[in-house]
């Protein structure tokens, strides 16, 4: 793609079909910080810097460590913008369950990421199912659109996460986009491998389809 549009003095959203939007949100990912104040300090940080959506990993201890581990990042941002969480596949479907009912009565968290390992099918479909007021997204280890297929069919999230560093590059991915737009499912670009171009190259298929959400930001 990058070689096909300096040959045609293109950019590549360009070559995909045009851009629904010039400007596209990020969001800081990961609070750094051994210590709740420390934490609170980089949130202070991030939204001095111009961010108002930061996500939070978790997923680590007992489900009431973790709660109290998300609590005073929530209260610290405030209404002032929107907290991710990031669980890392660490909880079952009924520890999920309680967790995403917590995080709703935060009333500023937009989405629980991974609450479950990527191979509990029926968990993630029965959780999106139950769960209201907050998005649950996954999709990360997924490498092409068939595999998404499956978990739209099953309505598995609410917001899809391919990597184009996994997910077939690219092409692959704006394919995965255009299936979960069929869905009426937003898609959010992951990424994992943290590069310039591996950000840029999510960046161009969110900006040439309808239904990208936003992007992660490594910081």
């Amino acid at each position: 793609w990058d070689l096909l549009g300096k040959l045609r003095k293109e950019p590549v959203w360009m070559m995909l079909g045009g851009a629904y939007r010039r400007q596209l949100p990020m969001y800081s990912s990961g609070v750094p910080g051994d210590t709740t104040d420390e934490r609170i300090t980089t949130i202070e940080r991030l939204f001095e810097s111009g961010f108002n959506m930061v996500k939070a990993s978790c997923g680590r201890g007992s489900l009431e460590e973790q709660i109290e581990h998300i609590r005073p990042i929530a209260n610290a941002i405030g209404k002032r913008g929107r907290l991710l969480v990031d669980a890392h596949g660490g909880f079952d479907l009924v520890d999920a369950q309680v967790f995403a009912n917590c995080l709703k009565q935060q009333g500023n968290v937009e989405w629980l990421e991974d609450p479950l390992v990527p191979e509990d099918s029926q968990g993630y479909s029965r959780l999106t199912e139950s769960t209201f007021g907050i998005r649950i997204a996954m999709g990360e280890t997924e490498c092409n659109r068939y595999g998404v297929r499956d978990r739209l069919l099953k309505r598995q999230c609410d917001v899809l996460l391919p990597d184009v560093c996994r997910a077939g590059g690219i092409t692959e991915t704006l394919r995965i986009a255009q299936l979960a737009d069929s869905f009426g499912v937003s898609w959010a670009s992951h990424v994992s491998v943290s590069t310039p171009i591996h950000l840029a190259a999510g960046l161009q298929v969110g900006a040439a389809t309808p239904n990208f959400l936003v992007t992660e930001y490594p910081t």
